[in-house]
Parts: C-alpha cells; sequence; structure tokens
C-alpha cells in the first residue's frame, strides 16, 4: 500500500479542491482529520436524534433505581 498526504480545503459548495488524479476503478482508502475550529458552537447539552425526541421520558432519579453493587463500575 501507498500512502500520500494531502492538506487541501473545500469550495463554496463543500466540495474538495486540489485531489489528485486517480486511474479508473481504483480502489483506495480515505482518512479525513478535521482539526478543531474554534469558530464553531461548542453545545454543551446533549440531545436524542430527532427521530427519538419525546418517545422516552424519564420519572425521577434513575440512577438511584439499583444499588452501586448492580452498576458493576467499582
Amino acid at each position: 500500500m501507498h500512502a500520500k498526504k494531502i492538506t487541501t480545503t473545500t469550495d463554496e459548495s463543500g466540495n474538495l479542491k486540489n485531489l489528485p488524479k486517480l486511474r479508473p476503478k481504483q480502489q483506495v482508502e480515505l482518512i479525513l482529520l478535521f482539526p478543531e475550529q474554534e469558530d464553531l458552537p461548542q453545545s454543551s447539552k446533549r440531545e436524542p436524534p430527532e427521530e427519538l425526541k419525546g418517545l422516552i421520558v424519564e420519572k425521577g432519579d434513575i440512577f438511584s433505581s439499583a444499588s452501586e453493587g448492580d452498576w458493576g463500575i467499582l
């Protein structure tokens, strides 16, 4: 296997720019690494996917419903 590191950007549509020319029907493996960007808003609250919202309602403290030994973390 041969490796080539390419650092590139995307255009206005989000398409990658300056990719190398590939042979027809050539199999490649891509590993995409995204550097952290500080301009993106960081949400501290986790939310479920839209299709799962509202399906489960928590009624009380779910962690005290079982003893610590049952959790298997200690």
